[in-house]
C-alpha cells in the first residue's frame, strides 16, 4: 500500500500501545471527516469518518473538540503537524484545502513546524500512534495521479421505453390541381445523452473516463429496437444535440393527395453496471477495485418518413 503513499515523517513521541494505519482508498472509500479533541499539552483523541459511513476512533475523546469535513475530490494545499515541545506527544494539526482552513491543538509559539508532503493533495488517512493520547502522527497523502478509467459491464440489456416522435407532418393535394411533383424534408434537432453515476468519479481529485458501448435506438420495420455500440472512452456526462434530417419527393397525379410525416424513435433508459476501476499514477503504478453505478441514457434513431395516400 506504502508504494502509492508520500512519503512522510512521524510527528510526535514514541511511546503508545496502539499503532494505527487507518486508510480504505483501494476501495474507492475516502476520508470524509476527521474529529479531533486537544487541551493545552497536545492532541487528545482522533475519529476517522469515511465516505462508507464508518467509523474509527483513536485515544480519548476529552477535551475541546474540532472537526474537518471534506467535499468529494476536495485537495489540500497544505498540511503542518507540530510535536508538543518535549517530543513526546503531537502537539497541533492545521489542514489548508482549496476550500477550508482547520487548525486546532495546543499552543506551539516559539515551537518548529513540520509542513508534510501533500503529493497529489488527496488525504487519503493517517497514521501514528497513540496510547490515552496520540503519541505520533503521519498523514497519508495519495502520490500524483495520472489517469482514472472504469471498465462497465452492464447488469442487462436494456428493453422497452422507446416511443415514436413526430417531427413533421405535411399534406400534398392535387385533387383541385393539375399533376405536380412534391417534396417533403426539413431537419430537427433531438437531444441525446448518456449519464454514468459512480461515487469515485470525482473523489480521486480527477474526472473519471468511462469503457463502455452506449445503448442505441435502431429502426427496424415496425417499430424500433435496442443495440448497444462497441465499447469506446466516455466522459461521465455526455450530452450532444442530433440533426435529424430528411428529404422525399414524387409526382401527384390529379385527383390524389398524400400525407408524410418524419418521425423517430426515442428511447429511454436505466442500467445497473458493476465496474472496474483503474488508478494510474504518473509513476505508473496502478491499483484496481470493482463498484456499481447507474447509466441514465436517451438516444434516437435515425428519421424516417411515412407516405400516406389520402
Amino acid at each position: 500500500m506504502s508504494q502509492y503513499i508520500v512519503p512522510n515523517g512521524l510527528i510526535g513521541g514514541k511511546g503508545g500501545t496502539t499503532s494505527f494505519y487507518e486508510t480504505k482508498f483501494q476501495t474507492g472509500i475516502m476520508l470524509q471527516r476527521v474529529d479531533v479533541w486537544y487541551d493545552s499539552s497536545c492532541l487528545r483523541g482522533l475519529r476517522f469518518t469515511w465516505t462508507d459511513g464508518t467509523f474509527k476512533m483513536y485515544a480519548s475523546s476529552k477535551g475541546n473538540s474540532q472537526q474537518i469535513t471534506f467535499a468529494p475530490g476536495e485537495l489540500c494545499r497544505e498540511l503542518v503537524l507540530w510535536g508538543n515541545g518535549v517530543g513526546t506527544r503531537t502537539g497541533r494539526i492545521k489542514i489548508v484545502t482549496e476550500k477550508q482552513t482547520f487548525e486546532c491543538g495546543k499552543n506551539v509559539s516559539g515551537q518548529d513546524a513540520y509542513p508534510m508532503n501533500i503529493g497529489s493533495g488527496l488525504l487519503v488517512g493517517f497514521r501514528g500512534a497513540c496510547g490515552n493520547d496520540i503519541d505520533r502522527l503521519s498523514p497519508l497523502f495519495l502520490k500524483v495521479m495520472k489517469s482514472l478509467t472504469s471498465d462497465v459491464t452492464y447488469s442487462s440489456f436494456p428493453t422497452g421505453g422507446i416511443t415514436p416522435v413526430q417531427l413533421d407532418t405535411q399534406t400534398f393535394d392535387s385533387r383541385n390541381r393539375a399533376v405536380y411533383q412534391w417534396e417533403f424534408s426539413g431537419s430537427r434537432k433531438r437531444v441525446v445523452s448518456n449519464t454514468w453515476s459512480q461515487s469515485s468519479n470525482w473523489a480521486f481529485g480527477l474526472s473519471m473516463k468511462i469503457q463502455a458501448g452506449i445503448p442505441l435506438v435502431a429502426s427496424i420495420e415496425n417499430g424500433a429496437e435496442w443495440s448497444m455500440s462497441g465499447t469506446s472512452s466516455h466522459s461521465t456526462t455526455e450530452t450532444q444535440e442530433r440533426e435529424l434530417t430528411w428529404s422525399i419527393s414524387g409526382v401527384l397525379e390529379t385527383g390524389h393527395a398524400v400525407k408524410c410525416t418524419a418521425l423517430c424513435q426515442e428511447g429511454k433508459t436505466s442500467l445497473d453496471y458493476t465496474s472496474k476501476v483503474t488508478v494510474t499514477f504518473k509513476d505508473g503504478k496502478q491499483f484496481t477495485f470493482t463498484e456499481s453505478g447507474n447509466l441514465d441514457s436517451i438516444s434516437v434513431s435515425d428519421c424516417k418518413v411515412d407516405v400516406v395516400d389520402l
